[in-house]
């Protein structure tokens, strides 16, 4: 019985940050916000807003300011791109939220 609650306890304190929606480590906010900004077409981008659903899940909610020269087609290019960077490149990435300001 005492192993079991042992047990019981390691697991629950590993997995508790993942329930409460850990954010993403400072190297993968970091990466993120630098593909944004080397992304043609935006012209600046906050530090995104990052949440584990799972160990191989993380949600991105990313604001960027983009050229309000682009046309509305040049926009959604703009954005397709920059979210198939982002999954390229981290394959945790499982959602991309991008808000234009």
């Amino acid at each position: 019985g005492l192993l079991l609650l042992a047990v019981a306890i390691v697991l629950g304190r590993e997995t508790w940050s993942l329930l409460l929606g850990e954010a993403a480590n400072e190297d993968l906010v970091k990466s993120v916000r630098d593909l944004a900004r080397h992304q043609p077409g935006i012209v600046a981008a906050n530090a995104p807003i990052t949440m584990h659903f799972g160990p191989d899940h993380v949600h991105v909610d990313l604001e960027v300011e983009v050229d309000p020269a682009l046309s509305a087609r040049e926009l959604v290019d703009t954005a397709h791109a920059l979210e198939d960077k982002i999954r390229e490149r981290h394959h945790v990435v499982w959602r991309v939220w991008l808000r234009f300001v």
